[in-house]
């Protein structure tokens, strides 16, 4: 099935539109008051869950009953909607069902090692998903000997063309929505992301924010990089036509104090909400798999962010004000992830299991 069911193309592969789906579309965003206390989430009376123990309470099994009987009579069978915004799941539940995600081409294979290592190590039981960009045979069967581990190739035939080009980064939002409709809750991460800590720290703070987490670097565009407290902004590295393919006006963006959060696009935790879906996923997919948005010409790395810039466009048209610096996770997400780019992944020593 070309791209995934969420959308179709003519035969020429250059138009792209959506279903008319029945996943119900969500009503304008709400503020949610917090269900737990402080930052663990209440997996038992000890507040604490062992990475390679699944706790299964009565309530858990409740739960994950009905949507496994919701999703067998529905239409969308190969969409894993949890729907955060009718019910809140039990933190089990979506913690059994959370799949990793990464991808990587050779150059950054080594790289890619460590993601692989410190996510055994954080949650040994874990199916971890690696999408081969372009690997060469030995990387492949390396990978593909690492426990847990599944390697994809990603079917770059089956889409865009410009997709194939990388540094135009359309995979990503494209491998990211294909794996949330499969899995329901997915960490997508960059070859250079290190877990500290299980991800399950941070399922409530994803949850609050109706299922969308990511790393926010910067909040006001005005606020220059070399200023006692700057902090790195897309504002200037976004090219115009990309604001006007996604229907952000450019001053407005600029002008909205501290409410234009810039997320990084290699490492977020996604619920597939029906808020997700509607006012993150389909928007970047549709960027994604459009050239003149996700890589308008003259494009390159020092004048525009491509899936980075997308997303935080993005987020601000359709959610704008569900994240601020009162309310922001991304303190509590970096002590449990960390990012080292260019680093040689072999020191976490991946486990092999054949």
């Amino acid at each position: 099935m070309l791209y995934d069911v969420l959308f179709h193309t003519d035969s020429s592969l250059t138009e792209v539109s959506l279903f008319a789906r029945t996943l119900p579309k969500p009503k304008a965003v709400f503020k949610r008051k917090p269900f737990f206390n402080g930052r663990l989430p209440i997996f038992n009376k000890s507040n604490t869950i062992h990475p390679q123990v699944e706790i299964k309470t009565e309530n858990d099994r409740k739960y994950a009953k009905k949507y496994n009987e919701n999703r067998a009579t529905s239409k969308d069978k190969e969409i894993s909607i949890i729907d955060l915004d009718k019910v809140e799941p039990p933190l089990n539940f979506l913690y059994e069902k959370l799949t990793l995600v990464t991808s990587f081409s050779q150059n950054h294979s080594r790289e890619g090692l460590g993601f692989i290592g410190s996510a055994q190590q954080q949650m040994p039981n874990k199916t971890i998903i690696v999408y081969d960009l372009g690997l060469n045979e030995h990387s492949a069967n390396q990978i593909m000997s690492f426990c847990n581990v599944q390697l994809r190739r990603f079917p770059f035939e089956s889409y865009p063309a410009h997709l194939k080009t990388l540094k135009t980064y359309g995979f990503k939002p494209t491998i990211i929505n294909l794996v949330l409709n499969e899995f329901g809750v997915i960490y997508y991460g960059d070859s250079s992301i290190r877990f500290k800590k299980p991800l399950s720290e941070l399922l409530p703070d994803c949850v609050h924010h109706h299922g969308f987490l990511g790393q926010i670097r910067c909040f006001d565009p005005k606020i220059p990089r070399k200023a006692k407290y700057g902090c790195y902004h897309d504002y200037g590295f976004t090219k115009k036509e990309m604001y006007d393919k996604i229907g952000v006006n450019k001053t407005e963006y600029h002008n909205a104090n501290f409410s234009s959060p810039a997320f990084s696009g290699g490492l977020m935790l996604v619920i597939n909400s029906s808020s997700v879906q509607w006012k993150i996923m389909r928007p970047w997919l549709k960027c994604a798999l459009d050239v003149t948005c996700i890589a308008p010409d003259g494009a390159n790395l020092r004048n525009h962010r491509f899936d980075q810039s997308a997303l935080s466009l993005i987020a601000f048209k359709n959610m704008r004000g569900e994240w601020t610096l009162e309310n922001d996770p991304t303190p509590h997400h970096d002590t449990v992830v960390s990012v080292l780019r260019r680093s040689n992944g072999a020191k976490w020593k991946p486990k092999s299991c054949s």
